[in-house]
């Protein structure tokens, strides 16, 4: 079982709203997910480690360009291009841990967004995570219990905090003690 915490104070982690609810994914994890969890079949990252997507897209200079089963160098993963997502989850989909990086494609990306995250970021995320088939990503923002679901391109129907969050394979969360919390400003 592996849970990592931040270690660092950014602007968007700094509300207590997008605190609770990155740590209320660990804490929300109920049923079968729960299960695999504790048999270590299912790992959730939070906040502090690099994702090097498995995916590709060309964003201004950067390239984001992973394939799935192709082999990279130690060097290669370590000078990659990386995402720092709130929280990932690996289940089905294969990952790889180098130090303080993640390789792999996600079952499920969680993105709390807040006014830190402006809308070249928020498209930016979007569009990589939308580059494998194999990812669900969800994004919430500080001032909403709406949590809006995709699945690659296609988008899903959103969801509420107010209730029981399913992903598409059945990884259910129950986040519903955080409804109606919101920043006050």
């Amino acid at each position: 079982m592996e849970i990592f915490m931040s270690d660092y104070i950014a602007k968007m982690a700094n509300m207590p709203r997008h605190g609770r609810l990155v740590s209320g994914f660990s804490a929300g994890l109920t049923g079968s997910g729960r299960d695999l969890y504790f048999r270590n079949e299912l790992f959730l990252y939070q906040e502090n480690l690099k994702l090097m997507y498995m995916g590709s897209i060309q964003c201004g200079l950067q390239l984001f360009d992973f394939e799935a089963g192709k082999s990279y160098s130690d060097q290669q993963k370590e000078e990659s291009m990386a995402v720092l997502p709130d929280v990932m989850i690996f289940n089905r989909n294969r990952h790889e841990r180098l130090k303080s990086r993640i390789f792999g494609s996600p079952d499920l990306v969680v993105e709390i967004w807040s006014e830190a995250n402006d809308d070249n970021h928020r498209d930016f995320k979007k569009l990589l995570y939308s580059s494998s088939k194999n990812t669900e990503h969800w994004y919430l923002t500080q001032d909403s219990d709406v949590v809006e679901c995709w699945r690659a391109t296609e988008q899903l129907p959103s969801q509420n905090l107010a209730d029981i969050l399913r992903t598409a394979s059945g990884l259910e969360f129950d986040l519903r003690n955080l409804a109606g919390y919101l920043e006050e400003e």
